[in-house]
């Protein structure tokens, strides 16, 4: 992604800055393996130096996962319930409220036509950031929805072909504390993970590493093969 940036000496640069995409999904399949176990995305793997970056990211953000957890209660109750039981039993890292099992971050990355084929019932996603552009387009409808920051979109993101709208990073002055430009999170519920989590209970996951050992052979201290995720997953990339 390039942008210009005004300088405090009233020089204009234009600059550079690397996109891309961080899945966090506390448990799904391997990609090619629909019906193999579950494995937590490789953020959550306590060999990373950032694992408590992401802890504390997840409970910074626990109030906008937990407005949109009464949002998604509100909207489809059988659902919601479905999603929060299948999560109480999938969840790896307890920061995290769901009743999601998976997060992406797209980092201003730019998104084409696409449904997320993998993913179970209603998703949600939302800016954030300082852009022009980045309309929610939904042919089905034939509509073109506003998106901006503060701005949710809840919807069956895996059945309805979707696109975010090219955008275009504002100007960048030095009175912006970060760089400009577009940030999307979508929250989602892997269709496979949540046939494997339906009658589990609570903490079944992590006590288990997914059914891969029986719950009294596991121990904190023991580790457990991670997967990165070459499955995409979020916000304009098919899944």
């Amino acid at each position: 992604m390039t942008y210009t940036k005004s300088n405090r000496d009233g020089t204009i640069e234009t600059l550079s800055e690397k996109t891309g995409v961080l899945h966090m999904v506390h448990g799904w399949v391997q990609q090619g393996h629909p019906h193999g176990p579950l494995y937590p995305s490789k953020v959550f793997s306590k060999k990373q130096n950032h694992l408590d970056a992401l802890s504390q990211y997840l409970e910074r953000s626990g109030e906008i996962t937990q407005f949109l957890d009464c949002f998604l209660e509100k909207i489809n109750p059988d659902v919601h319930k479905e999603y929060r039981n299948a999560f109480n039993a999938g969840v790896w890292d307890t920061a995290d409220t769901g009743p999601w099992l998976g997060r992406a971050l797209l980092y201003k990355a730019q998104v084409s036509f696409h449904k997320d084929q993998n993913d179970d019932g209603l998703s949600a996603c939302f800016p954030v950031g300082r852009y022009t552009g980045g309309e929610m387009i939904i042919p089905s409808l034939g509509a073109k929805f506003s998106y901006r920051p503060g701005d949710v979109f809840i919807f069956y993101a895996g059945k309805m072909h979707h696109q975010v709208a090219p955008w275009v990073p504002v100007h960048q002055t030095h009175f912006d504390l970060n760089t400009t430009g577009r940030i999307g999170t979508v929250l989602f519920f892997p269709r496979h993970s949540l046939t494997q989590l339906r009658g589990k209970p609570a903490g079944w996951g992590k006590k288990t590493r997914y059914g891969q050992k029986k719950e009294e052979e596991t121990t904190e201290e023991e580790t457990i093969e991670y997967w990165e995720g070459d499955q995409p997953s979020g916000e304009g990339i098919e899944r």
